[in-house]
Formats: structure tokens, C-alpha cells, sequence
């Protein structure tokens, strides 16, 4: 049991009894409250579940509770991005520590790409220009949302039909 002198209603609420004498001014110590995490995707997701161990605190006196107040929880599937998370310590007299920390997960599978083989083609009739067809990647594959584009060392004449992820009907000239 505790007696309570002061500004102990945070304590009281949450229903957390201990041994000491108030009032104790000294607020809980996080011992281990981490650097921010970064994780890599899970193969073939555009995010990943991830894990960490809650912090643990200490106080001068026994009975200090730790809960996480804000952000994902240890264990979920979080989509590639930045997140934020808070626990807090409080003891039995009601002093409250914060530990924050991020959480980034971050997109690290390399996209996939099947390009189509070299090929050489002659002149349209009666031009000095070639329309090729066939250009677009066979398969194209990325865990996270994607855009294929080209780049061509020869100049284009129009741009045909294509668009970036299909260069085929493109005139070139030869």
C-alpha cells in the first residue's frame, strides 16, 4: 500500500499500488528505451511485420508500469513508411516517463524485369525511318507500386503509341 499526498491520481486510476511513501518526485527511468528501427520489407510485400521488445523502467520505488500509449503495435504488418511510438512508465506516486522512438520500414527487393531480346529491323518502305514494335518488357515485377520506363540512345521521331512502360510503335530514324 501507498499513501498518497499531492498530484497521485494518475496512479490511482490506473489501479497501481506499491510500497512507497509519497509524495516521490522522482519520475520512472527508461533503461533500454531503443534508437529508431528500420526494417526491410517481407519478400514479395510491399511491407512487413515487425517485432521489438517493450522498454523496460525503473523507479525508486517498486510498482512501475510500462504501456505503450501511441503508434503500431510490436507484431503487426506495417506498409513501407515511417512510423512513430510512444510508451510510458508511471509509478505508484504518479510520475510518468516518455519513450519515443520511429519505426521504419523500408522497401529493400530489387524490382524484377525481362526485357525482350536485341532486335534489328529494316527500313519502312520508301522512308529512312523505322516503326518497332515488340519493345515493351516481357514481365515486369516490384513488390511495392512501380513504373517502368525507357531511355533510348537514338532519337525518336514521334512517340507513336508508346508510353513509359511500352516503347513499341515508336519511330526511329535509321
Amino acid at each position: 500500500s501507498f499513501t498518497t499526498i499531492g498530484s497521485n491520481c494518475a496512479a490511482q486510476s490506473a489501479g497501481i499500488v506499491g510500497d512507497c511513501l509519497s509524495p516521490d518526485e522522482e519520475s520512472p527511468i527508461f533503461v533500454n528505451c531503443p534508437s529508431d528501427y528500420v526494417f526491410g520489407n517481407d519478400p514479395d510485400q510491399c511491407g512487413a511485420f515487425v517485432d521489438w521488445s517493450p522498454p523496460v523502467a525503473d523507479d525508486s520505488c517498486p510498482g512501475v508500469q510500462v504501456s505503450q500509449v501511441n503508434g503500431p503495435l510490436s507484431g503487426t504488418f506495417l506498409p513501407v513508411g515511417t512510423y512513430f511510438v510512444t510508451y510510458q512508465a508511471i509509478d505508484t506516486a504518479g510520475n510518468v516517463a516518455f519513450c519515443n522512438f520511429g519505426v521504419r520500414v523500408e522497401d529493400t527487393q530489387l524490382p524484377a524485369i525481362n526485357c525482350p531480346q536485341n532486335i534489328t529491323v529494316s527500313n519502312d518502305d520508301g522512308v529512312c525511318q523505322a516503326t518497332i514494335l515488340g519493345l515493351a518488357p516481357e514481365l515486369a515485377f516490384d513488390n511495392c507500386n512501380f513504373e517502368v520506363s525507357w531511355v533510348t540512345d537514338i532519337p525518336l521521331i514521334n512517340n507513336g503509341t508508346s508510353t513509359s512502360s511500352d516503347i513499341s510503335g515508336a519511330i526511329f530514324d535509321i
